[in-house]
Formats: structure tokens, C-alpha cells, sequence
């Protein structure tokens, strides 16, 4: 390895990623985001727009499909779950590097522990070299290029590198091939389509998640890669302003991870895009302390910082793009006393209820909030009633953000409500062997409890 390559050292530091090494603050986060997505997952197959996918995909193997009770070949039991990570949009994030890695890891090395015969240990091991590896990417990035969504991007590398892990039981060379591989093959997806809500954007993530696993794949094979494709092509495609030297941040002079990147991830916990975030909290916030009678409301003014604009759907014609909606995340919670992600439909944003809320929001850019970002989400909401009173709240740093953690009770409610959408009373022992999946047989428990036919 040469000393001063950062591909290598990242590389090496994937490679040296060992569970039963890690602190306990990072092996409880890791616990804890691969049980969001675990769960997210499971919620996501009883949408609508999943099974219509889901049902005209069908293959054989030995893979756990949390749709179904057939288990299906690797790739399509990896594509098939991740395609489900994005439907409530209640999926992982983090913010600084501006993506979403848990909801590529954890369907795409589920599936490869399953075809593999690996255990909990090794996939935990692996999840956590996959994270650490992408987020650095993404951090080194600078940004995103404004056509480009962020899913599928870094967070796929990171994928591929984690998956290599899993496959040649933390090879340094074999996660380099990978890290390189794949950034010579990484799809990239149009921010439009997810913006004004086409459906197709949830299989952004599906796709790439059988792409970090073939990249792998091709790495353990031997398949050659050129060293500089990183910052030579990826890099220049998809980022804004790479740093190349910042891929060695957090890694000591061992090669090891001196500081933890997964202990910045975000858990959400309203089902919208992430920069609608404070303005939600802001509405719950209101809710919770004046109660307003929705009848009573005369306007409502939303006040929000310039990169939450360019997501901003006005006027939403369908599911995905009311969340992302400043005017329907607000006029549904305002009437509905809050967004509970199995009630906020979009055929209740149709009502003519809310859709005579939305008619009183409007939504304005406040420079002011500008500087809050990218440390925060900030928004700031003002109610107007009939009657005079004004109530108005402003948040920067939102609920479930790393500044602004979740406990781990609330963490595990969300889970919780998500786990028994699918599989009813049997939700609580799920997330019992989630707890467990350090121990090697606790994967396997779980991957038929995965497997369950239904709700009970």
C-alpha cells in the first residue's frame, strides 16, 4: 500500500473494520440503523407502488424478500428491498455527506450474507466498513451536481466496498478493486424525478445496490480496475468540489477509524424529505402547544432556507412528490393533529379539507436561514388565527438529526409501528433478534422471521 494513496488507506481502514473491536456507542447506532432499515423495508412492501414492482419480479434462491415468502436469487432479493427503502421516505440519511448509506448497505449485504452463508458478526463488520468508506466519499465530494439525485452515487461505492468486505473477509486489495470497480460503473439518477415524483425513483436504489454487489463480485474475481478512477472520474462526474486528501479524515496511522462517520447518521422520523424536517417539527411543536382548530386558522406563513426551495413541490400530483411539499406536510398535519406516515396518503391531501389548508400556506425563502445549513434543516412556521393570535415557531436542528438525537425508545417505536404494518404481532420478536444479530444464528432466526407469509 502506498502510504499517501487515500483510496488505499481507506481501503485498509474498511479492511481492519472488526464488530468485536468497535466502541459500544458505534456497535449500538450500527444496531440501530440496520433495525430503521430492516423496518423501513417492511412498511415499504405494503405500498402500493412496491407491490406493483415487486409482483412481476420473481426469481429462485436463497435470499429473503421481505415482500414474500419466497426467497429469490441475490440480486433480485437485493434489488427488491432496497426499492422499498424510499416509498415512505422514512428512510436513514446523513446530512453532511448528503445521501442515504443504511438503506444501500443493509439490503444489498442481507442479501449477500444469506447467497454467502456468512453471520451476524460478518455482516456487521462489513456494514460498518461499507458506512465509514461512503460517507467519506460523499464528504469528499463538496456537493452534489444539481441534476443529480444523491441516491445510487457514494453510497453505492461505500456498498461495494462493504460487500467486498463481507466477501474476502476484510481483504484490503479486494475492497480497493471494489471501491474502484464500482466507481467506474456507479448509476447516477435524475433529482427531477424524484422531486416532481415519479415512482420510478424508487428503484434508484435497488439498482444500485446490485450494482455495489456485482462491483464486488467482479473485485473477488480479480477483475482489474485503474487506481485513479476515484478522483479522475467519479469524482469530477458526480461532486462539486472533491478533495481527495479528505478521505483519509478519521483514519489514524495505523490504518484505522479514529472517528466514526456512522455516528452522524439521521433517523427521520416524519415521512418527507429530510429538508422538510424543521418545518414539521415547527407544526408538531404548534400542535402540541395551542392546538389550533384548523376552522380557526386564517394563514399560514412557512418560512424556509434556499436548498429546501429546490426540492419544494408547490402543488403535489401524486404520492411521492406531497412529501416533498412544504404546503401538503403542513395543511395535512394542521388538520390531522400531525403526520402519521399510515394516514398521510395522498388521497387525504385530496380532501377538500386540506386542500383548503393548502390554499391559506404560503411559502417564502428567508436568507436569513441560509447560514443554518447544512449543520441544520431550519424552517420557520407562523399561524395566523381568525381571531388574532399569532403562534410561530422556528427550528434549526430537527428531531432525529445527529445534533438533535432520537432516544433510543423513540427509535425503536418507529421501528415498532413500521415491522407491524407487515408482520403484525410478530413485529416484537423481529426486533428481539435485531437486538441479537451479533451472534451468528441470529441472522438466520431472523431471516425467517423476514419470511413470514403476512400479518397474522
Amino acid at each position: 500500500m502506498k502510504a499517501q494513496d487515500p483510496v488505499a488507506l481507506l481501503a485498509s481502514a474498511a479492511a481492519m473494520t472488526r464488530w468485536t473491536q468497535l466502541p459500544q456507542a458505534v456497535q449500538s447506532q450500527a444496531i440501530d440503523l440496520v433495525c430503521d432499515t430492516l423496518a423501513v423495508i417492511a412498511a415499504g412492501t405494503t405500498h402500493h407502488s412496491h407491490q406493483r414492482i415487486a409482483a412481476i419480479m420473481h426469481s429462485k434462491g436463497l435470499c429473503t424478500r421481505l415482500d414474500t415468502a419466497q426467497p429469490a436469487d441475490l440480486l433480485n432479493a437485493a434489488f427488491i428491498n432496497a426499492a422499498a427503502t424510499t416509498v415512505w421516505q422514512l428512510q436513514d440519511g446523513h446530512r453532511m455527506a448528503k445521501g442515504h448509506p443504511a438503506s444501500h448497505l443493509v439490503p444489498a449485504l442481507w442479501a449477500l450474507a444469506e447467497a454467502s452463508g456468512a453471520g451476524g458478526e460478518a455482516f456487521l463488520s462489513a456494514f460498518v466498513a461499507g458506512y465509514e468508506t461512503g460517507a467519506r466519499i460523499g464528504l469528499a465530494l463538496g456537493g452534489l451536481q444539481p441534476l443529480i439525485h444523491d441516491v445510487g452515487t457514494w453510497s453505492s461505492i461505500g456498498t461495494a466496498a462493504g460487500a467486498a468486505h463481507l466477501l474476502s473477509n476484510g481483504n484490503a486489495d479486494v475492497i480497493q478493486r471494489a471501491i474502484n470497480a464500482c466507481a467506474s460503473l456507479v448509476p447516477t439518477f435524475d433529482n427531477e424525478t424524484v422531486t416532481q415524483g415519479a415512482s420510478v425513483h424508487h428503484l434508484a436504489i435497488g439498482i444500485a445496490a446490485q450494482n455495489a454487489v456485482i462491483a464486488a463480485q467482479s473485485a473477488v474475481a480479480r477483475l482489474t480496475t485503474l487506481p485513479d478512477t476515484l478522483g479522475r472520474y467519479f469524482a469530477p462526474r458526480v461532486g462539486v468540489n472533491f478533495d481527495l486528501a479528505q478521505l483519509k479524515d478519521g483514519i489514524s496511522s495505523d490504518a484505522r477509524w479514529s472517528k466514526f462517520e456512522l455516528l452522524n447518521a439521521y433517523f427521520k422520523v416524519h415521512p418527507t424529505c429530510a429538508h422538510l424536517h424543521g418545518l414539521n417539527d415547527a407544526v408538531d411543536w404548534i400542535l402540541s402547544e395551542h392546538k389550533p382548530n384548523a376552522a380557526d386558522i386564517e394563514g399560514v406563513r412557512i418560512d424556509l432556507y434556499q436548498a429546501a426551495l429546490r426540492y419544494d413541490v408547490d402543488t403535489p400530483t401524486c404520492d411521492l412528490s406531497m412529501r416533498f411539499s412544504a404546503r401538503a406536510t403542513a395543511a395535512f398535519a394542521l388538520i390531522n393533529m400531525g403526520l402519521n406516515w399510515q394516514t398521510f396518503t395522498f388521497e387525504q391531501v385530496e380532501t377538500p379539507a386540506v386542500q383548503s389548508m393548502m390554499q391559506r400556506i404560503h411559502v417564502h425563502h428567508d436568507t436569513a436561514l441560509n447560514s443554518f445549513y447544512p449543520e441544520g434543516r431550519p424552517a420557520t412556521v407562523t399561524v395566523q388565527m381568525r381571531d388574532g393570535q399569532t403562534f410561530k415557531k422556528r427550528v434549526i436542528k430537527p428531531l432525529g438529526d445527529c445534533t438533535n438525537p432520537m432516544s433510543r425508545a423513540q427509535k425503536r417505536a418507529k421501528a415498532q409501528s413500521l415491522f407491524k404494518a407487515r408482520y403484525g404481532q410478530y413485529a416484537a420478536e423481529i426486533m428481539c433478534q435485531v437486538e441479537r444479530l451479533e451472534s451468528d444464528a441470529a441472522l438466520g432466526i431472523l431471516s425467517g422471521l423476514l419470511r413470514m407469509p403476512g400479518r397474522p
